[in-house]
């Protein structure tokens, strides 16, 4: 393997720092999502989706907090045992529900976000149709 070589770079260092400057040109429209619009359907929907993964956070602390001070209160193993059982039971109930939740959201977030996409797509499937 050839080593590189200011020849194999091209000019040297400058084209890399002329590559990586930060005053390259900041990416396409196309592929900007505006979360604070309500307008644009894929940044609410990412925001949407944001906002649900940090209720999804809150909840759980808050759930732990509570099961390990009820934890913490009981007086016998069996007690100990049904406590736990019950709360493997909330918690395996919640995370289907929750999944299922997030997972609309992210279809719906990614669905509107590829839907430009989608369109140009059709668009130039229709327009070979047409001249064929």
């Amino acid at each position: 393997m050839a080593r590189p070589t200011p020849a194999i770079l091209g000019n040297g260092a400058s084209d890399v720092v002329q590559i990586i400057s930060p005053s390259s040109a900041p990416p396409t429209a196309a592929y900007a999502y505006d979360l604070s619009n309500e307008q644009d359907a894929a940044g609410a929907g990412f925001l949407k989706l944001i906002r649900a993964h940090h209720a999804l956070g809150r909840r759980t602390i808050e759930k732990l907090t509570v099961s390990m001070q009820a934890l913490a209160a009981v007086k016998t193993p069996r007690e100990f045992t049904a406590l736990q059982h019950k709360f493997l039971a909330e918690s395996l109930a919640a995370a289907v529900s929750d999944s299922a939740a997030i997972g609309r959201l992210t279809t719906a977030a990614f669905t509107a976000a590829f839907d430009p996409t989608r369109k140009k797509i059709g668009d130039l499937h229709a327009g070979t149709t047409r001249q064929e």
